[in-house]
């Protein structure tokens, strides 16, 4: 690609390109790392990779109309690099919630999750009952804290209750799309959930998934 359409950071195509004041432009991941390294070091002030001007205190929006052209003139480059963006940002926040959070609730959260989907048969009385509050009092932590990573975690969620079904992935869906994670248009095979959901009878998490966004007729599934 033109290197005009590419970050000088890391060199990849730019998927949400943010131009800085002093007309650089930048991938916004790579952008969130400089201003993160910059905070762990408690710098007092920022500045840009190449001309060392200085940065503003909050990052700038995504350069929309950039991002469209990159999407336009490179569209295979910018999604294949967008899944691996998104991979690894999901693998980020997993080990972010089990590794860094000092409550332990993520983390038995998710162990049970594990248990659900590698013992199906035992998911009865009070096991359903654990998982269930462990689930609500996930919600309510999450409710709490808005870091960015806390977000990141819900979509992560969605997407990987999507990917994988099972039971414990439907709890996990539910629980994301009730604490407001949306759907977008990576995320198609949401519409092929909903319609498993409707020959399997599962209404609700039918409705769910059209409050998330896919890509449903509610009247024609019933």
């Amino acid at each position: 690609p033109d290197p005009t359409f590419c970050c000088a950071i890391c060199h990849e195509v730019l998927l949400d390109p943010i131009s800085l004041p002093c007309g650089h432009t930048f991938d916004a991941a790579c952008m969130r790392e400089l201003y993160t390294r910059a905070h762990h070091r408690q710098e007092q002030s920022k500045r840009c990779p190449i001309c060392r001007h200085g940065l503003p205190e909050i990052l700038p929006k995504v350069n929309l109309s950039l991002k469209a052209a990159v999407e336009k003139m490179y569209p295979d480059q910018a999604a294949t690099r967008r899944e691996e963006v998104t991979k690894r940002s999901a693998n980020q926040a997993l080990h972010t919630a089990v590794s860094v959070e000092p409550d332990a609730i993520m983390r038995k959260t998710l162990e049970l999750r594990i248990f659900a989907e590698t013992n199906v048969e035992v998911l009865r009385g009070h096991v359903l009952a654990q998982l269930e509050k462990e689930a609500y009092d996930l919600q309510v932590r999450l409710r709490e804290a808005k870091s960015e990573n806390q977000a990141l975690l819900l979509r992560c969620l969605l997407k990987q209750g999507i990917r994988e079904k099972g039971f414990a992935q439907t709890l996990a869906m539910r629980m994301a799309i009730q604490e407001g994670a949306e759907l977008d248009h990576v995320d198609g095979n949401g519409m092929t959930v909903a319609y498993s959901a409707a020959r399997d009878g599962n209404a609700w998490l039918v409705h769910a998934l059209a409050k998330a966004g896919a890509d449903v007729d509610l009247e024609t599934l019933g």
